[in-house]
């Protein structure tokens, strides 16, 4: 009877860590993807002896999309750590004005 319930339990839990894992696997998969296109494109499409963002051409454009089409996944993130760190400076500029 236990075992039943044991068993169940432990393959629920193997299949959603599973689950889970596969996830960030394909959203790391997108981001390589998407990422390396645009910088590819960035890299291909830029004139000679220039530096990379000076004189940018139309591909190169396509290639900007293609990486903030890769980042997407991982905004949540680097928006909540910016205003984390923006949130705390105020409050440490906030109680070294009052106190």
């Amino acid at each position: 009877m236990y075992l039943d319930y044991i068993k169940n339990n432990l393959t629920s839990i193997f299949g959603i860590m599973l689950g889970i894992t596969l996830f960030f696997i394909i959203c790391a998969l997108f981001s390589i993807v998407f990422c390396g296109s645009g910088y590819f494109l960035l890299k291909k499409y830029n004139k000679k002896n220039t530096k990379l963002f000076k004189e940018i051409q139309t591909p190169q454009y396509f290639g900007l999309v293609l990486i903030i089409i890769g980042i997407v996944p991982y905004l949540d993130t680097i928006i909540r750590g910016l205003f984390f760190n923006i949130g705390a400076n105020v409050g440490q500029y906030i109680s070294e004005e009052l106190f």
